[in-house]
């Protein structure tokens, strides 16, 4: 008795995963129509979705924390690109604070690599890995070479090294 419960059991979770994974896919190839209504930081904003606020995560990038140098000028520059605007989300993912993780385009902008091309964000090096993450890090590179945004600082530390560094 019980393997005859083990076997539909197992078939329902494959299933159920078979089923997430069509999900996810068909959400990055189809684009969520959303309004930005609040900004939280460089890389975080919050968005109008099947009714409710939430928050997301701009994907394949990092901007300075809250108390890093600048922070502000990453928010406000995502404040200048996003308040108020209708956007096209491609989902990628649900990061582990259950935020929306996807790429957000705006008046025909990809708002992480405008972000990289002013020098206020960090291509992420743990999450950025699609061809696209190359072109960005040609445009990190030359906003480096160009000292503008956080590059003006001879060594910026990423985020994820000052996170480590600042464990609270």
């Amino acid at each position: 008795m019980i393997q005859k419960t083990k076997v539909p059991l197992l078939l329902l979770c494959l299933a159920i995963c078979c089923l997430a994974e069509t999900f996810t896919v068909q959400a990055a190839i189809r684009p969520i129509y959303s309004k930005v209504v609040g900004i939280v930081d460089g890389d975080t904003i919050e968005v109008i979705w099947e009714g409710k606020i939430r928050r997301l995560r701009i994907w394949g990038i990092d901007t300075p924390e809250w108390d890093q140098a600048y922070s502000k000028q990453s928010k406000e520059k995502t404040r200048a690109l996003l308040l108020g605007r209708d956007v096209e989300l491609f989902v990628k993912d649900v990061d582990k604070y259950g935020r929306l993780v996807a790429v957000v385009i705006a008046n025909h902008v990809n708002i992480s690599e405008e972000l990289v091309r002013s020098g206020l964000a960090w291509v992420h090096i743990y999450y950025c890995r699609e061809p696209i993450c190359n072109d960005w890090k040609d445009l990190q590179r030359k906003a480096k070479k160009r000292h503008i945004g956080l590059w003006k600082d001879s060594n910026p530390i990423a985020p994820w090294v000052w996170k480590s560094m600042h464990k609270w």
